[in-house]
């Protein structure tokens, strides 16, 4: 510590002289210290370096913004695949996801545009086809008119050998080739004609094909056991033989290709066979039995409104039988 000066008595009270020429900061200090009556001089500190155990605000913020990610992902539902939605098949309710709700769409749609364009085309077709054909009638009738102006103004057929003996070379020649060229325009007629005639029975043929599958995808409808080949032969016969019973022969039954005439021919004679064996169930049950103090028999109501419905149903034999006995006939 740096030598200070010690006051005398000839100074005033309380104060001190002046510090010697060199003295420190420090050195100030201590003895400044020494008269308050603190004998150990402070020592000279230095400023704390600032250390990062305080958090600071952007720390503060970060730390937040992490609190409310992960109270975020917590309020997030888990992921349970993708949403269905409701839809109906065949009566049955089933969910799908939304891609398979497009592609039955994008499918569908394809389907039903493709069907509207084969109706358009099939409605050309037919408009086109219907065009051809009245031209077709047109041309054949002008056929048909110039045939019979040429049968009208033809001539037979000359003695070419008389006719070579009577003519001239030049003459014969020009009668020979006006005769073929004659022949030719009539031969030419009647084969447009025939050529005509085989397209339009081929025509028939085709329609009437169509017509038999039209026909007989109703009877299939109609009546189950037409689609089986083996009951279909065994329901024939029986349609044969009920026809014949009503006065029909087998080849007008065979020319028969209305499936509303076979439905009701076959609906004649289940019905007639329904009444034949109800007939003859009742001869052997013997009369119906009555209720005491009743003169007519006594019908089941409820009884024959639920044979009735499964009658109309499903128009059967057992189902008719059962029928006529709930009606007491």
């Amino acid at each position: 510590m740096a030598e200070t000066a010690t006051p005398t008595r000839t100074d005033p009270p309380g104060t001190n002289p002046p510090p010697a020429a060199g003295l420190t900061v420090e050195a100030g200090a201590d003895e400044l210290l020494k008269l308050l009556g603190d004998d150990e001089p402070a020592a000279a500190t230095a400023p704390e370096p600032e250390t990062d155990d305080e958090p600071t605000k952007a720390d503060e913020d970060t730390e937040d913004d992490a609190e409310q990610d992960d109270e975020g992902d917590d309020d997030e539902p888990q992921d349970k695949g993708p949403q269905t939605y409701p839809v109906t098949v065949d009566g049955h309710e089933v969910r799908v996801t939304l891609d398979d709700l497009t592609r039955s769409y994008s499918s569908t749609r394809h389907t039903a545009d493709k069907a509207a364009k084969l109706a358009d085309d099939r409605k050309a077709l037919d408009q086109d086809r219907a065009q051809y054909q009245s031209a077709r009638g047109a041309y054949a009738k002008a056929l048909e008119k110039l045939d019979a102006y040429l049968a009208e103004n033809a001539i037979n057929e000359p003695d070419w050998s008389k006719l070579r003996a009577e003519k001239s070379p030049e003459e014969f020649a020009a009668i020979h080739a006006e005769w073929q060229i004659e022949d030719r325009r009539r031969a030419k007629v009647q084969e447009e004609r025939d050529r005509i005639a085989q397209e339009e029975a081929g025509e028939r043929r085709t329609a009437h094909t169509e017509h038999l599958a039209r026909e007989r995808a109703k009877l299939e409808a109609a009546i189950p056991e037409w689609r089986d080949a083996t009951k279909r032969a065994a329901l024939s016969e029986k349609l044969y033989a009920y026809g014949e019973t009503l006065g029909y022969t087998a080849d007008q039954i065979a020319e028969v290709h209305d499936s509303r005439a076979l439905i009701m021919l076959r609906k004649a004679m289940l019905y007639d066979d329904l009444v034949a064996r109800a007939e003859k169930a009742r001869s052997k049950a013997g009369p119906p039995t009555l209720a005491p103090g009743s003169s007519k028999p006594t019908r089941d109501k409820a009884g024959v409104r639920v044979a009735r419905e499964n009658f109309k149903k499903n128009p059967d034999l057992h189902a008719g039988a059962a029928l006529i006995e709930k009606l007491n006939l």
